[in-house]
């Protein structure tokens, strides 16, 4: 696993090799009298230098950080690594090269990458499929592409549109949702976006959508998944932003309004 905060992550008492080595008598990788070099082609990996092995974690940077956080996990050889917004907590300049190593780590050692994100520019770089989220429910899963293009779920074209776009030519405005997300601890019955959902019916409060097949390889979990003609209408809509459901039927693409993000 590779943790959100490098720092809080690693024992500000040990120094970078103390802190691989333990990975590795955990697991029992390898002989101690082997460790030394273990330590050295984890650093290697990550493109760090022998000499960075003598460090405590207050002599590094932040991007210093997540990479002994990441030859940490690569020293035991897993065949799938989980990175827990993994640069969030780096500067942007600092972003680049992370995802970079990510991207060479995943094609030089065979690896699966599990990315949990908030950031959907970063997953659109770093995957190849996608799995949206909402309240611990799985509400869509599709191939990046395919869900960056066409987000059949009303929460994913909410976060879609929550995302900034640089190369946006249109001037449509951002959705919008006003209605808070609701507690963990107190999950609304049915679909448990239905409170905030903008293609919300009386049928959404009752029962839970099932993640069904909706196009090859793409899955959703929605009653009234959207269209590319309800994407659009839900952008041009200028009707007040969404609150809670009402009562009202969708035939055919109608005028909608969208809501901003919540958990993922």
């Amino acid at each position: 696993i590779v943790f959100q905060d490098p720092y809080a992550s690693l024992d500000p008492r040990y120094t970078v090799a103390d802190s691989i080595r333990e990975a590795l008598r955990t697991h029992r990788i390898c002989a101690r009298n082997e460790e030394s070099s273990h330590i050295r082609e984890a650093l290697d990996k990550v493109g760090l230098s022998s000499h960075f092995a003598a460090l405590y974690p207050r002599q590094l940077s932040g991007g210093q950080r997540q990479r002994v956080c990441i030859a940490r996990a690569l020293a035991v050889r897993p065949e799938v690594l989980l990175a827990d917004e993994p640069v969030s907590a780096l500067d942007v300049s600092i972003q680049a090269q992370m995802i970079e190593l990510f991207d060479n780590l995943r094609r030089q050692e065979n690896l699966t990458f599990v990315v949990v994100a908030h950031d959907l520019a970063l997953i659109r770089q770093v995957s190849e499929r996608v799995i949206t989220l909402y309240l611990g429910r799985i509400v869509e899963d599709a191939p990046t592409e395919e869900y960056a293009a066409r987000p059949l779920h009303p929460y994913s074209f909410v976060l879609a549109q929550s995302t900034p776009d640089p190369d946006q030519t249109g001037s449509l405005p951002p959705v919008i949702i006003t209605t808070e997300a609701p507690s963990s601890s107190r999950r609304p019955s049915g679909c448990y976006f239905h409170p905030r959902c903008f293609r919300a019916e009386s049928r959404c409060a009752r029962e839970h959508p099932l993640l069904v097949q909706s196009a090859p390889q793409h899955k959703v979990a929605c009653f009234y998944p959207l269209t590319d003609e309800h994407s659009m209408e839900a952008q041009r809509s200028d009707r007040p932003p969404a609150g809670p459901p009402t009562n009202r039927r969708h035939e055919r693409p109608a005028s909608i309004n969208a809501g901003q993000n919540g958990e993922k």
